[in-house]
């Protein structure tokens, strides 16, 4: 199961937080707190809820086909649902992930984004519209293979 989001175990971890919150873009807005799970609730469960209100996430790596990728900034991941599925979106990207779970959602978002970085990458600048030499940049400049 590949998770976005990863606690880093140390006696610091506060320093890391406070370093971490300065990538955080601009325009990221906290609609809300989302329910974590602690030792000692219910942890375990198969899949972490969705809120039941829009919120916001950011994203600082991706997980996709046995490669990482660090994101020089996060990505702000708007999550959502309807009766029946998840979304993961994000509209600078233009991208939309959907699932019967959050994990769902946001991994196939992923799959999106390195989809797509790796589609642009390997197209001549002078053969791309406007449109797709900005998301291009976007792409090039926010990615990083580990």
């Amino acid at each position: 199961m590949n998770m976005a989001l990863r606690a880093i175990p140390t006696s610091n971890t506060s320093d890391v937080w406070e370093e971490r919150k300065s990538y955080v873009p601009d325009n990221f807005k906290f609609e809300g707190a989302i329910k974590i799970k602690t030792a000692g609730s219910d942890l375990d469960a198969d899949e972490p809820s969705v809120p039941e209100k829009p919120s916001n996430l950011p994203l600082f790596a991706i997980n996709v086909g046995g490669s990482t990728y660090r994101l020089v900034r996060p990505i702000s991941v708007r999550i959502y649902r309807d009766q029946e599925w998840v979304f993961a979106e994000n509209e600078t990207l233009n991208l939309i992930g959907t699932g019967s779970n959050l994990l769902e959602a946001v991994n196939d978002l992923q799959e999106h984004i390195i989809h797509f970085w790796n589609y642009y990458s390997q197209i001549p600048d002078e053969s791309l519209t406007i449109d797709a030499l900005q998301l291009k940049r976007i792409y090039s400049e926010r990615l990083i293979l580990r």
